[in-house]
């Protein structure tokens, strides 16, 4: 199966503690602490050095200390010594090596089966993952964009360091720090035209309607407690929604804690599921697959492959900027 790549998004958050609703500034928290510095000193710390050694690399070992099985990760380092690690303005980016440890594994050549190294239970396959952080100024949302391999990614590995530096940092305990997929609007729509998502049917799940109650339908002779109400839309035939439409309209009747559709001022509910048509078959999506369409980016069209067969960071980059594009456009950030 040949490889596929493509760009994650991630949303970073700060809020007060036991405060979701106050998020602050990530440029400017804490008496003039700024996420972006946080992350540059992190990982510039990754570095090699005389004092460690040219083959240090952090272990991911958080989740089990002792463990024998684990994930080993690095700053990649180019031919003449120099780092993928740049930082402009707001904006962090370079390529992260990554690999397992644990296991013992033959290497053979794959036309004549021929041994031709093995891989120890104390080393590591590195493969590089590019990655980005844009923390815009004077905003309460950053954003972190992470290559992925076909199912190989960093996000956990990264996830884990992030925490750990934070956790040990003065913020810690005044503040927390959450990092979330986030969902692009513009990906949405890119992926729905590609695939021809067309809406056949939507249902209004968990409705709460006291017209619609099963006590007042039943003249109180069935108690509402268990019964839930569906309300469906059946689209007739030669007719469907573009389902873009649908998401813009229904993303603005959130109510404030966030969990419940209200769709008009005595009509709401908790779930919404659609039906497509994909390929002539009906497929129901509920609104948190349709929103999962626009996590991430797939860049493997006309990729750009470097000496060890991995995406260049140039190309990777040259994604990121135009997935940073929707980003801005979409939070009215610069």
């Amino acid at each position: 199966m040949a490889k596929t790549f493509s760009l994650a998004v991630y949303a970073i958050t700060i809020h007060t503690y036991g405060n979701k609703n106050d998020r602050q500034v990530l440029s400017d928290f804490n008496n003039g602490q700024d996420f972006l510095e946080y992350m540059d000193t992190m990982i510039t710390s990754w570095k090699q050095d005389v004092a460690r050694g040219d083959q240090y690399v952090p272990v991911n070992t958080d989740a089990e200390p002792n463990a024998q099985q684990g994930n080993a990760y690095r700053l990649s380092r180019k031919p003449d010594g120099t780092y993928h690690l740049y930082r402009r303005g707001r904006y962090l980016s370079g390529i992260i090596e990554s690999g397992d440890y644990g296991t013992q594994e033959d290497g053979v050549d794959i036309s004549t089966g021929e041994l031709k190294f093995q891989k120890g239970a104390g080393e590591a396959l590195m493969k590089p993952f590019y990655f980005m952080f844009y923390i815009p100024e004077n905003s309460n949302i950053g954003f972190l964009l992470i290559e992925k391999i076909s199912n190989y990614g960093i996000m956990t590995v990264l996830n884990n360091a992030i925490l750990k530096f934070y956790q040990a940092s003065p913020s810690d305990g005044l503040y927390t720090l959450r990092i979330a997929p986030l969902s692009i609007d513009a990906l949405v729509q890119r992926k729905m035209q590609t695939l021809r998502y067309e809406a056949k049917k939507i249902e209004l799940r968990k409705v709460t309607k006291d017209d619609l109650s099963i006590s007042r339908i039943s003249g109180n002779t069935i108690n509402n407690e268990g019964i839930s109400t569906t309300i469906t839309y059946n689209i007739g035939i030669n007719q469907y929604m573009r389902i873009s439409e649908f998401l813009n309209w229904i993303r603005n009747k959130r109510n404030d804690t966030n969990t419940l559709y209200v769709i008009e001022e005595d009509l709401s509910c908790s779930d919404i599921a659609i039906t497509v048509k994909i390929d002539g078959q009906d497929k129901v999506l509920s609104l948190q697959d349709v929103q999962s369409l626009g996590m991430s980016m797939d860049i493997s069209t006309n990729v750009v492959l470097g000496p060890n067969r991995y995406p260049t960071y140039s190309f990777v980059d040259g994604k990121a900027n135009e997935l940073i594009s929707f980003i801005q456009q979409q939070f009215n950030v610069r």
